[in-house]
């Protein structure tokens, strides 16, 4: 592409020559290769504007910076070189995003689940549709690794483009708040965007949880989305409600709301669920269960509905739905149960751990840690909950990362010291795993929780090999 195309209408001031053929996009100087543009990006630890002469080295032919820097024959200086980098992105890739309905799921926790509702749903209306988030991108069932939970914007569009030519027309992605605090959605117009809850967490990298519901906020401001589906429980989702412009539209578990559950109930283990949306009363049964998963459902259904989607669609794709990493049982031969899921979170710990008690007729083991070089305010708080609600408790490694593993795991069990709660500190997370689930007995429940569908563990920095489900299946076997 010319150099002239890809910085059309963008704010900048260009030295060069406009002509220069662009085969490439780079933010990382060791991605870089002969005639690829590269960005500078300021980061937290790093800026970008110190490797553009390495990039250059590599075969960088324009540079996109924050300042002059007098190193290479295209410069191009904008105010700010994230923004430029999503805008940029998306017209090096054709602005593919245009030829797709973009669907936003935005909260702390309950991002996945709700991604892998709507693909359900839209799929059974016969609506091609791609997912865009902690678990990859997956298109028409391939998955493609991102390593985040919203893939940077060269990547990104780079998977819209792929989307549009295979036939995709609904995309449906999870927006971090990292994301949208560092414009890798800038330029994107969701046809809804939906709003699931906030609790704390990556207070490591905002600060203060009013840092972390401006980040989130971004998603609904009006040059972002056209529609707002948001937790009428919450009192994020009311402030967003009385602040935004553009439409929006409420679901609450209680009575009112645009969409509200009407009654709830079970059935051979499977959750019925009578949900009035729109003033229209449907009838739901699903293999998701619990009181949140309730919550994801009707933000689900409202959206669905808001976008033209039949009732019986709906019910058809909640009716077999099934989220990788997310409240996944395994039978023991014994007659216990374990569970795995990826709750990371003080408030998911809380929802996962009391729906497992449920299910629980005996004992209920809980095997967790908490992730290296993140939010430590959150370990303690993790450890409280797992007091108050487990019978036992094995405090293991949960990506680590540069931290060691036990300071993490006494960070935790701060949390569990001078509660009733028998807890045991194992660093190695699969001989906890098999510690749990060796001593489990007839009735109890095994609840592994963090990673989910994961399929490694972050020590050093090396991203080795590992999968709690896989753990666990090996156990079976």
């Amino acid at each position: 592409m010319k150099l002239k195309e890809l910085i059309d209408g963008l704010n900048c001031t260009f030295i060069g020559d406009a002509d220069t053929e662009v085969v490439g996009l780079a933010i990382d100087d060791k991605n870089v290769k002969e005639g690829y543009a590269y960005f500078c990006l300021v980061g937290a630890k790093s800026d970008g504007h110190d490797f553009a002469k390495s990039a250059i080295c590599h075969g960088a032919s324009v540079i996109i910076t924050e300042k002059r820097l007098n190193i290479c024959k295209n410069e191009i200086i904008v105010p700010n070189s994230r923004i430029a980098l999503s805008l940029m992105s998306a017209r090096f890739y054709g602005d593919a995003h245009k030829r797709l309905e973009l669907i936003a799921v935005t909260g702390t926790n309950g991002k996945t689940t709700t991604t892998y509702i709507l693909k359900n749903i839209f799929e059974s209306s016969g609506e091609r549709t791609a997912i865009v988030g902690t678990n990859g991108v997956i298109i028409n069932d391939k998955v493609y690794e991102s390593g985040m939970t919203t893939p940077d914007p060269i990547f990104l569009h780079e998977m819209f483009c792929k989307m549009v030519d295979q036939g995709v027309q609904v995309c449906v992605m999870e927006a971090s708040a990292h994301a949208l605090d560092l414009y890798k959605l800038f330029g994107l117009k969701f046809a809804v965007s939906i709003f699931t809850n906030l609790t704390q967490d990556h207070l490591d990298y905002f600060g203060s949880m009013e840092k972390y519901s401006k980040a989130k906020q971004k998603l609904f401001e009006d040059n972002m989305s056209q529609m707002a589906v948001l937790n009428a429980d919450t009192e994020f989702g009311q402030a967003v409600r009385r602040i935004r412009k553009g439409i929006s539209f409420m679901y609450s578990v209680g009575q009112g709301g645009d969409a509200y559950c009407v009654k709830k109930w079970y059935v051979n283990g499977e959750m019925c669920l009578n949900v009035c949306v729109l003033g229209q009363t449907i009838q739901i049964k699903t293999t998701l269960i619990g009181d949140y998963n309730a919550k994801n459902i009707l933000a689900s259904v409202l959206a669905a509905k808001l976008l033209g989607i039949s009732d019986e669609s709906i019910c058809q794709g909640l009716r077999d739905v099934h989220v990788p990493g997310r409240f996944n049982a395994y039978a023991l031969p014994n007659g216990a149960l374990s569970i795995v899921d990826y709750a990371h979170t003080p408030d998911a710990v809380q929802n996962v751990l009391s729906e497992c008690r449920h299910l629980t007729r005996g004992r209920l083991v809980v095997v967790f840690g908490c992730g290296g070089d993140r939010d430590r305010s959150k370990r303690k708080i993790m450890g409280q909950m797992a007091s108050t609600l487990a019978d036992k408790v094995y405090v293991t490694s949960d990506n680590p990362r540069f931290e060691n593993p036990l300071d993490i795991i006494n960070d935790i069990c701060v949390g569990l010291c001078g509660s009733d709660v028998e807890y045991l500190r194992e660093v190695d997370r699969k001989q906890a795993i098999h510690m749990a689930l060796d001593e489990a007995k007839d009735g109890d429940v095994v609840a592994i929780l963090g990673k989910g569908n994961e399929n490694y563990i972050d020590i050093n920095g090396k991203k080795l090999p590992y999968s709690d489900i896989e753990v666990v299946k090996e156990f079976l076997e």
